[in-house]
Order: C-alpha cells, then sequence, then structure tokens
C-alpha cells in the first residue's frame, strides 16, 4: 500500500537550483499521450524520513505560477485506522516542510492524496465494500458512483475533495495522479484568480473613495487590466479542459469529468466568470462616466469662452457708443 501526498502553492519566484522540461505521464494502456497546454518544470528532488517512513518528494512548477510537491511512500500491507493515522501524520509534516521551502506565505494552499493499493485480494468492488468503515472516515463518497472510474474490472479509482483511493492490478496509477494534479491546479488557479478580482475591486474602491484627482481614469485603468487579464487565463484554462476530454482515451476524459465534479473546479469557473462579468460592467459603466465627465468639462469651457465673447462684444458696443 503506497500513499502519495500532493501540496500546490502559487509560485514565489525564487532559487530552487536547476530547472528541467517535465512531462505528463501517458494515461494507462492507451496509444495517446497527454497533450495538455500547461508548461511543466521540474525541479529538485528531495527524500527524508518521518514517522519511520522513507519519503520521497518532487517538485514541479506549472505555467509558472503554482508551485507542485508530489510526495510518495510507503505504508506497508495492513489497512486499519492506525495506518491512516500515520497517513495523516506524515502528511501534516510534509505540508509544514513543503510551505516552508515554497516560499510562500498565504493561504491559497491545496493538499491531495491517493492511497494505491495494488492486486488486493477479491474484486476492487468487494475491497471498497469491506473496507467501506475505514475509507468513509476519510472520504465521504467514497461508495457514490459518480466518484468511481474503472478501466478494467481488475482496477478501480474513487475521487473525493480530499483524496483518492487507486486500486490496480497492474501497478499502473501514476496516470490517474497526473490527472488529480491538474485537477488540483486548475482548482488553485480559480481561487487565485478570485483572490486578484477581489483584490482588483479593493484596489478600485480605495481609489474611487480617496477623490484624488484622476481617480475616475486610473480605476478604469486598473479594470481594464484585471478583466483582459483574467479574461486570458480563463481561455487557457478552457484550452485545457478541451484538450483532456479530447485526449482520444475514454478512461482519462471520464476520470478528469469525476474529478471537475468531486473538485467543484465548474462552480469556481462560473464564480469567477461572474465577477468578471461584473468587472466589465463596472467598467463598461466607468468609461461613460469617464465620457460624460469630459463631455461636461468641454461644455463647461464652451460656456465660459460664449461668455467671455459675449463680454467683449457689450465691451465694444459700449465703447462705440461713447456711453
Amino acid at each position: 500500500m503506497k500513499s502519495t501526498y500532493l501540496l500546490f502553492t502559487p509560485y514565489v519566484s525564487r532559487h530552487f537550483g536547476k530547472m528541467g522540461e517535465a512531462e505528463f505521464k501517458k494515461v494507462k494502456n492507451a496509444p495517446y499521450f497527454f497533450d495538455i497546454d500547461i508548461e511543466v518544470l521540474a525541479l529538485h528532488g528531495d527524500s527524508l524520513k518521518i514517522e519511520g517512513k522513507e519519503v520521497n518528494i518532487d517538485y514541479f512548477v506549472y505555467d509558472s505560477r503554482v508551485f507542485v510537491a508530489e510526495c510518495t511512500y510507503d505504508l506497508g500491507e495492513q489497512l486499519g485506522e492506525e495506518t491512516i493515522s500515520q497517513k495523516d501524520k506524515i502528511n501534516s509534516k510534509l505540508r509544514q516542510k513543503i510551505v516552508k521551502e515554497s516560499g510562500y506565505d498565504g493561504d491559497l494552499v491545496e493538499e491531495y492524496f491517493a492511497v494505491i493499493f495494488k492486486k488486493p485480494e477479491g474484486s476492487p468492488a468487494e475491497f471498497v465494500k469491506k473496507n467501506l468503515h475505514i475509507f468513509s472516515k476519510f472520504m465521504p463518497t467514497v461508495d457514490a458512483p459518480s466518484s468511481q472510474v474503472s478501466y478494467s474490472e481488475k482496477d478501480l479509482t474513487v475521487v473525493d475533495w480530499e483524496g483518492a483511493i487507486i486500486i490496480t492490478a497492474d501497478g499502473d496509477y501514476e496516470s490517474d495522479v497526473e490527472l488529480m494534479k491538474v485537477g488540483n491546479y486548475q482548482l488553485l488557479r480559480y481561487r487565485m484568480l478570485d483572490a486578484e478580482v477581489e483584490k482588483s475591486l479593493r484596489l478600485l474602491r480605495n481609489r474611487l473613495q480617496g477623490g484624488k484627482k484622476g481617480a475616475l481614469a486610473s480605476g478604469n485603468k486598473i479594470l481594464r487590466q484585471a478583466v483582459d487579464t483574467q479574461l486570458s487565463l480563463l481561455l487557457d484554462f478552457d484550452k485545457v479542459d478541451q484538450s483532456l476530454l479530447l485526449v482520444g482515451d475514454w478512461y482519462s476524459a471520464k476520470l478528469y469529468k469525476a474529478i471537475v465534479g468531486e473538485f467543484y473546479i465548474e462552480e469556481w469557473k462560473n464564480l469567477v466568470k461572474e465577477k468578471l462579468e461584473n468587472l466589465k460592467e463596472i467598467d463598461e459603466t466607468m468609461r461613460q462616466n469617464l465620457t460624460f465627465s469630459w463631455e461636461r468639462l468641454i461644455d463647461f469651457v464652451s460656456i465660459i469662452g460664449w461668455a467671455i465673447l459675449l463680454i467683449g462684444y457689450f465691451y465694444l458696443y459700449v465703447k462705440d457708443a461713447g456711453l
């Protein structure tokens, strides 16, 4: 029985040593290879002992924006509450180490785990049913059909919000973990987008409430930059979704769909899009107000000009009349 622990934070630019290109691992036995539009850079690895277990850690950077840590270790052959408790202790200590290693000190952190079983007794469904009382303690939806995906009768992957169970007969589980990494990456990126939109709104409100000269024009610039940046990132995510769903392998598409559902990725996407639409409406309103302000200024200048002209005519009239 193996365990994989994943942790994701916003990437803080710092020296991690030499970086190298990395690729997503192949999907099961399908002839198609992942063609996901995500740039993956591999950083240095690490190994240490925690709670008596040897842990191997691989670090990656996705799209120069998200720091990813993938930790693997062996949990032994006995499945029980003590084993699950040990897993939780190891993952907790790994979180402390990795967050410190990443250099990030904010709240935008995602973590996930997968417990891998190779060739358990009986069928995968029987194995899950037999140990349901243990699995249900850390995976509430373990018996939900929508969270279960099978490539064959000899394997089963169960996806939940916090973790996953992977049962495999031939030891091929890495491609499943890759999809879980992509799902967590997208979830964190949507959370990061949401935070950026909220930051733009706060900055805009402060500028306008400050009543400083040029606040309206400055606020308009902030909005335009925020909307353009966020929309381009949403388009990038749509390309990732399309590449996964059209990868040519039914299993990866089905598993990714389960991941999207359990991670509430569509809900996050819709939330961010809704906030962006609100930003766009504010942007349009501010541009109209800015245009209206310039029109009022021009009208005011015109009135003053006409008043000066009339005064000049009146002065000339009085002068010519000898009054």
